[in-house]
């Protein structure tokens, strides 16, 4: 699933960031690139980790999987700073295009799930079944945005709605893997993991957190009381 995981990033990313030299976009600012490339250097790592433990190198692998651990905290220190740049861009524009409060309440949820997920990881890492679920649903909670932008090619445009069209397939696509993940428990071992368990419990309880803040409009309360 690891090459699954990196062809979504890809794909989603194509006119973006990897492709977008071709297009007629505005370059990207310094940290957006750098953020896209450890980004992209996670799931390359996230591939070449799996292959290891595949081929039985897991001496390797561990040694390996200490540094990739360390560098799962620049991946979420450069999130955090893309988030409050693009906060501090809304205060100067009070551009509400993109919907600053679910930007900014459901990035900062998926920084902090999948911060959460690469602790019991790292955690469980002498429980390889539990060890390689949560590190699997760590790669999968960051995925949102390039599913959301999967969305934004025309032929795979569901509805002409722009924010609906990035839940549809953000959301969805989230959901999918997760399921993918439990029939793939159930078909393989006959049972369900608990951290199995947990990605599709906490997938839909920070959904109802994220709507809460949402709706309620306490969300862009916060933010406006943060200028």
């Amino acid at each position: 699933m690891s090459i699954i995981l990196f062809m979504i990033v890809f794909f989603g990313f194509s006119n973006h960031f990897f492709f977008r030299s071709f297009t007629d976009r505005e370059p990207l600012p310094n940290y957006l690139i750098l953020h896209a490339i450890l980004f992209t250097l996670w799931y390359i790592a996230f591939i070449w980790q799996n292959w290891l433990a595949l081929k039985g190198k897991i001496i390797q692998h561990k040694t390996n999987g200490k540094f990739w651990s360390l560098f799962a905290i620049a991946v979420v220190l450069s999130g955090i700073f893309v988030i409050y740049s693009t906060l501090q861009i809304y205060y100067v524009t009070n551009d509400a295009t993109f919907g600053i409060s679910g930007l900014f309440w459901g990035n900062n949820l998926i920084l902090l799930t999948f911060s959460a997920y690469i602790i019991l990881g790292y955690l469980y890492r002498n429980k390889p079944q539990n060890h390689k679920r949560f590190f699997l649903l760590a790669s999968i909670s960051m995925l949102g945005p390039a599913l959301g932008r999967m969305g934004r090619h025309s032929f795979m445009r569901i509805s002409e709605d722009f924010m609906k069209n990035e839940a549809i397939y953000g959301l969805g696509g989230v959901l999918i893997l997760l399921l993918t993940l439990l029939i793939y428990d159930i078909y393989k071992s006959r049972k369900v993991y608990w951290a199995t368990i947990i990605g599709l419990l906490w997938f839909f309880i920070s959904y109802a957190i994220l709507l809460s803040i949402l709706s309620s409009g306490l969300g862009k309360e916060i933010i406006e009381n943060m200028r």
